[in-house]
């Protein structure tokens, strides 16, 4: 999608957007990225799960939340995994996100994190090998891997059923979130 864009910010802390002449899917994508705010979480997940979700049984402080995984042959597949609804950490810590190829040529976000973040991380992961941590972002469950080795080195990956746009508009929404309640007030064609 090539758009042309100014953004300007207003006196009364508002900002203004003006972007150039849309399709009307460019223009729901957009609306769509500004919307979304990039809040990445990343929690863990109940070892139970599978097994309090057959019995109804959810945990206290915890939830369902739902992964929706394209397959290979393009039907989808929805899986229930209980997520504990504390995050362990929060993606403020990512310093960059880009879009690299898998082994097998699909879209992966690799991102690195701040010291601070590197240290959370490696205690995260250390302490929860073998454990599946979820990656939340927005409230939308992106991924749920398997702890294999702790992650000491700050350097992570976030893989899934990504398309290429979704692959960017999560890496964008990941080095740039915006971490503040906001919302789309008006919108003008000139």
């Amino acid at each position: 999608m090539g758009i042309q864009s100014v953004v300007n910010q207003q006196e009364d802390g508002r900002l203004l957007i003006k972007i150039a002449q849309l399709s009307t899917n460019e223009l729901i994508t957009v609306r769509q990225m500004i919307a979304r705010s990039g809040v990445l979480e990343f929690r863990l997940v109940d070892p139970d799960s599978d097994q309090d979700i057959k019995n109804g049984a959810i945990k206290p402080g915890y939830e369902v939340l739902r992964l929706k995984q394209r397959m290979r042959d393009g039907r989808e597949r929805i899986e229930e995994v209980e997520v504990r609804k504390r995050a362990e950490m929060t993606g403020s810590s990512i310093k960059n996100a880009v879009v690299v190829r898998g082994n097998l040529g699909e879209p992966e976000i690799r991102f690195t994190l701040d010291s601070q973040g590197t240290e959370r991380f490696a205690v995260i992961t250390r302490e929860n090998v073998h454990q599946r941590l979820a990656i939340v972002l927005d409230g939308w469950l992106c991924s749920a891997p398997v702890i294999q080795t702790p992650i000491e080195t700050g350097n992570g990956q976030i893989t899934g059923q990504f398309d290429n746009k979704e692959a960017f508009e999560l890496a964008n929404m990941l080095e740039t979130p915006v971490d503040v309640p906001h919302h789309i007030v008006e919108e003008r064609s000139f």
